[in-house]
């Protein structure tokens, strides 16, 4: 169970230690960036691609996955993901970007499920133009494999982001890297039970290890309703020392938790598996309820003491002015051809991958 934690925040987060950050869709909400949700973009795929008398009950699926939902999309309508390039079209980053990247300067680690570029941008904001070409993005097989010593390549001068969920391009190198999104995509969305969660592939283990090894593992910009392929990654590696989990709230002054090891109430999805988490690997584990994005700008920056580098303005390339998700994906898929017995065997598959027999004809 969980219980009220009677230290202080500098007691959790202290100087001395490394971090490694693992950072989910959330962190890029908070406006500028201002990304829409995963459940957000799964009900509108679900508005787009199913049959009008079957999204009510596909958007009410207990176990229903942002995950599954673009598996579908691809195979039915949208071979090449093209709806991930609205992820392009802002190049503004948030402060809580911002933060992951000074983070990354001072020899703390980052890795994403996400797809988007922002933490890549806030790089190039805060570092000088002669060092861009050190930034890596860590995305395909043979990347994993190449750095998959972070601490080798961080004295070296590099700095790297693990996207462990695979992007469309690597936008340091302009490198397409769409086959690696589209494979994790398939593996995550396929031949499971839909209660299983996802273990990353082997090739990405010794890496995601080597970030984690003597290191606090903080979660952020994670609902627990949605995304929780994390989970064994957490479970697997007994190699961070302490588990710190940032859940989103209201609240700007930070409600801290620690586990105990008897269980005594019915607990969330999240603190369920924060107190197996305790109890497998035998380490400190906290939960913060705080509104994220002001306590990442306002709090842990200075207790981390992190440089408050000034970012620069950057003409990026292809830039435009963010634009309505809704609006933007409704005039891309008018543009397709999506045929009702397509979004007929849309829907039924994913019926049928998550054991709903009944709805399936």
């Amino acid at each position: 169970m969980l219980q009220k934690f009677s230290g202080k925040l500098s007691d959790i987060f202290q100087k001395k230690e490394k971090y490694v950050f693992l950072v989910g869709a959330g962190i890029s909400m908070d406006p500028p960036s201002s990304l829409p949700s995963a459940t957000t973009i799964t009900n509108k795929l679900i508005e787009l691609c199913a049959p009008k008398e079957e999204r009510e009950k596909l958007t009410g699926l207990d176990l229903l996955r942002y995950e599954t939902i673009v598996e579908k999309v691809k195979k039915f309508f949208d071979n090449d993901l093209e709806f991930l390039d609205f992820f392009d079209l802002n190049s503004e980053p948030n402060d809580i970007h911002l933060f992951l990247a000074r983070a990354i300067i001072e020899g703390h680690f980052v890795m994403t499920t996400n797809f988007d570029y922002f933490i890549e941008r806030s790089l190039q904001r805060l570092l000088p133009d002669s060092d861009h070409k050190n930034i890596i993005p860590v995305i395909t097989k043979k990347d994993f494999k190449i750095y998959s010593n972070p601490n080798e390549l961080f004295a070296k001068g590099k700095y790297l982001i693990y996207k462990i969920h695979g992007s469309k391009k690597n936008i340091i190198t302009q490198q397409a890297t769409k086959e690696s999104l589209i494979t994790t995509i398939s593996a995550l969305g396929k031949d499971r039970d839909p209660r299983e969660t996802f273990a990353i592939e082997s090739f990405k283990k010794p890496a995601v290890f080597n970030l984690m090894k003597n290191r606090t593992l903080v979660v952020l910009g994670y609902s627990g309703s949605d995304d929780f392929d994390i989970e064994p990654i957490m479970k697997e590696s007994g190699h961070f020392k302490k588990l710190i989990w940032i859940d989103h709230a209201k609240n700007s002054e930070p409600i801290i938790f620690e586990t105990t090891l008897t269980i005594k109430e019915r607990l969330t999805e999240i603190d369920s598996i924060l107190n197996d988490i305790a109890k497998i690997r035998r380490i400190p584990v906290i939960k913060l309820v705080v509104r994220t994005g002001e306590f990442i700008s306002k709090i842990l920056n200075d207790l981390l003491a992190l440089k408050n580098t000034p970012h620069k303005n950057v003409n990026f390339l292809n830039y435009e002015p963010q634009s309505s998700f809704n609006n933007w994906i409704t005039t891309l898929y008018n543009h397709m051809l999506l045929l009702d017995c397509k979004k007929y065997a849309f829907a039924g598959e994913i019926f049928l991958d998550l054991g709903q027999l009944k709805d399936c004809s």
